[in-house]
């Protein structure tokens, strides 16, 4: 008869046991627990949060509870090139605006303008002209013939340039050697009559050219050397005898 009380007694205990266990009355985890339902006032046991009214480690998930991942960053757009010397053109567009949400890609620079011309090489002289240049370029041809001469050929080896101002009679006469086939003469400003010839070694005339009517002004140049506004004609000296 005692065996049979003990029985029972240990019967009972092992109910006692399985009634204040740790899992719930469905055999799942228990409430406080990982993958068990939340406390009532949304908690849970340890280092668990409650999420969805359920406990969860949320040590392995990304940023807070309930908290939206953090936006990208919007990369910088390119700069604009730039222009050439000279003056400064006009500055280049605005780039496009930053889009919101995930953060989109800026929009490029604008370019910087076109550079003016105005920064372009200097001219061979920018010095407004003080004196003309009458520069003459001579060839020999037979009054006969009509045949291309040298200066040997013609008998000659110098050249005479006799120029007379339209206002006056002063004739100033500039030589230079007929070898050379062109030469300056520097003058005022003005209207001028010139002639070209070629003389022999005592200075004699073998032959002139038709005479030149020039109007030498410092606005309108052929090109501007040493100040001085250059005018360029050619010529040809018709020698007498060939």
């Amino acid at each position: 008869m005692k065996s049979v009380w003990v029985s029972a007694g240990v019967a009972l205990a092992l109910v006692v046991l399985v009634s204040c266990g740790d899992s719930t009355d469905n055999g799942g985890p228990a409430q406080g627990a990982e993958r068990g339902a939340c406390y009532g006032n949304h908690t849970c046991n340890d280092e668990l949060s409650c999420i969805s009214d359920l406990c969860v480690d949320a040590s392995g998930i990304g940023g807070a509870d309930n908290s939206g991942g953090a936006g990208g960053t919007s990369s910088a757009g390119r700069g604009g090139s730039s222009g050439s010397s000279g003056r400064s053109g006009n500055s280049g567009g605005v780039g496009g605006a930053v889009g919101g949400g995930g953060g989109g890609e800026a929009g490029l620079s604008g370019s910087a303008g076109d550079a003016s011309s105005d920064g372009g090489a200097a001219g061979a002289s920018s010095a407004e002209p003080t004196k003309a240049a009458l520069h003459i370029t001579w060839s020999l041809e037979g009054a006969d013939s009509h045949n291309p001469l040298t200066c040997t050929a013609a008998g000659g080896s110098t050249i005479s340039i006799l120029t007379t101002p339209n206002a006056g009679s002063d004739v100033a006469e500039d030589l230079f050697d007929c070898s050379v086939g062109q030469g300056s003469v520097v003058l005022d400003f003005g209207a001028y009559s010139a002639v070209t010839s070629l003389l022999n070694q005592q200075m004699q005339t073998l032959g002139d050219s038709s005479q030149l009517k020039v109007n030498l002004t410092g606005s309108v140049c052929d090109q501007i050397v040493s100040g001085h506004c250059v005018h360029d004609f050619a010529v040809k000296v018709l020698i007498d005898g060939k």
